[in-house]
């Protein structure tokens, strides 16, 4: 199964008091890596990047887990949905963590289970 978290979408539905937004990613981070354990699933981090100087997507691998940070002029839900329409598998071996209509709709138009982010909390905490 490979699981793909809107990651601001997430993390503010987890409602952190950590001081920076680094320490919030990283607290969000610490946390999947303790599902991806428990798991055992794909797990595909993605966040806006809009604020990088980049036109290109970033990617690194932590814990696990591959984090991709959208493009400069893309979101992060473009980039979901990108994942998605050149997914190589079947739709059931998908899921997204979203609460966003456009990836919501997406996910609903074409059979991949979506996971409301203040639903997948109750994984996490």
């Amino acid at each position: 199964m490979k699981l793909i978290i809107d990651g601001y979408n997430l993390m503010y539905k987890l409602k952190p008091n950590d001081p920076t937004l680094e320490k919030k990613r990283e607290r969000l981070i610490l946390l999947l890596s303790e599902f991806k354990k428990i798991n055992n699933v794909d797990l595909i981090l993605v966040f806006d990047g809009k604020f990088q100087e980049s036109g290109h997507r970033g990617y690194e691998t932590r814990a696990g887990i591959k984090i991709i940070f959208s493009a400069k002029e893309e979101t992060a839900d473009d980039v979901i949905i990108d994942i998605l329409k050149k997914r190589k598998e079947k739709p059931k071996n998908y899921a997204v963590v979203s609460s966003d209509n456009k990836i919501k709709d997406f996910a609903y138009e074409n059979n991949i289970h979506i996971i409301l982010s203040e639903d997948f909390l109750e994984y996490l905490t």
